[in-house]
């Protein structure tokens, strides 16, 4: 008897954890990468979770945010803070100039959208 109840304890679970992913609905497209084209196109294709970049590119802020957007690309990723963009966003307010940076960080996925977390952010000199 003591059994059957320890066996109806992970089904009951696993039935509701898959309940809850049949009824989970869509998620919203604002979070959703763009390549800035029209909105008649399908949405660039995301970025792995986990993935490790560097590349170089440009560092924008917008609004209370930070997008960074790699060279020779329409396609940006929201910044996720940390202290590494809080660096960024200081050398940012204080020159407007534009300027190429070059990034490496983890790549996060989250609700459609991809994300980036900066772990090094090095300004490029002027040409």
């Amino acid at each position: 008897m003591i059994r059957r109840r320890w066996l109806c304890v992970p089904l009951c679970l696993a039935a509701a954890l898959v309940w809850s992913l049949a009824s989970a609905a869509p998620a919203p497209s604002g979070n959703r990468v763009t390549t800035g084209a029209d909105t008649d196109q399908q949405p660039a294709p995301l970025l792995r979770e986990g993935e490790i970049i560097e590349v170089i590119g440009k560092l924008e802020l917008a609004g209370d945010r930070a997008t960074f957007t790699p060279q020779n690309s329409d396609v940006s990723l929201r910044v996720l803070e940390n202290l590494a963009l809080q660096r960024v966003i200081q050398v940012l307010s204080e020159s407007r100039d534009e300027r190429q940076w070059l990034v490496a960080g983890v790549v996060t996925e989250y609700r459609g959208g991809n994300y980036l977390l900066i772990h090094k952010a090095i300004q490029r000199a002027k040409p």
